[in-house]
């Protein structure tokens, strides 16, 4: 397998090359849930419902909701209290503002009945020294946070997925504290119309590959975790996401103009 990364563009030029290519099973790429929000969001080259066969979930890394340790709020519910309490005060961070960690936070301002401020980064990097240099008081951020909380200088509280991180057990989830978690798993994903028996043979062999102890040892560095779903799984999964980011994204007023 060789591997060609295709940065920048908002992640578009990876699907766009892939969906005019042969479908083979020999051109295929690694997507976020990216492929489904910045469509209703932006102009793109391709239509996530109809140019690409998915083939299988992969991974997903660390997501977390994090504040400076010397801060005064110990949970998500403290913060939000705050927050409503202080219309317009607390401002946020995140190198994803067409994403899923920016509409997490939209979410539970909707659901709190706060009102926050979004400030957009290039990286997560970025997005960690503003916290650390009190330029925001809240980040919504990947894996960039997480040695800056075992080493005390900050706090999680709550990890954006369906489950609680193994990493930080004690950590509530978003899901279970009754905000929508978006999930931002990794998915791969090839030209439309790919043969099934290969959409089979490529979706087993990233399943088995999850088993892999190089691969463990990465994940948990990142706080990540397997989150396999087979080419079916993933299909319906795919059918779901299109209408409920386009119907989330144009609620709240973030779609094309």
């Amino acid at each position: 397998m060789v591997c060609i990364n295709k940065a920048g563009a908002a992640t578009t030029l990876a699907p766009t090359l892939v969906k005019a290519m042969e479908p083979d099973g020999y051109n295929i790429s690694q997507i976020s849930t990216a492929l489904f929000s910045l469509p209703p969001q932006q102009d793109v080259n391709y239509d996530p419902s109809k140019d690409f066969t998915y083939i299988c979930t992969t991974v997903q890394a660390g997501l977390g909701i994090v504040v400076r340790a010397d801060s005064p709020w110990k949970s998500i519910k403290e913060l939000a209290a705050y927050a409503r309490a202080n219309p317009g005060k607390v401002k946020y961070g995140t190198a994803n503002p067409r994403g899923n960690l920016h509409f997490a936070m939209i979410d539970i301002g909707e659901r709190e009945g706060l009102k926050w401020e979004m400030v957009p980064f290039l990286s997560g990097n970025d997005v960690v020294a503003a916290l650390l240099g009190g330029h925001v008081q809240v980040i919504s951020q990947g894996p960039e946070w997480i040695p800056h909380v075992e080493s005390g200088k900050m706090r999680l509280l709550a990890v954006v997925a369906a489950k609680r991180s193994k990493r930080f057990p004690d950590v509530p989830c978003t899901l279970e504290l009754g905000y929508d978690h978006f999930d931002g798993s990794l998915g791969i994903v090839g030209p439309a119309k790919m043969p099934r028996p290969v959409v089979d043979i490529l979706a087993d062999t990233f399943k088995n590959s999850l088993n892999e102890p190089a691969l463990l040892k990465v994940l948990e560095a990142l706080d990540g975790y397997a989150s396999y779903r087979g080419p079916d799984e993933y299909a319906k999964f795919v059918a779901e996401a299109i209408p409920k980011y386009k119907k989330f994204i144009e609620k709240h007023g973030m779609g094309k103009k």
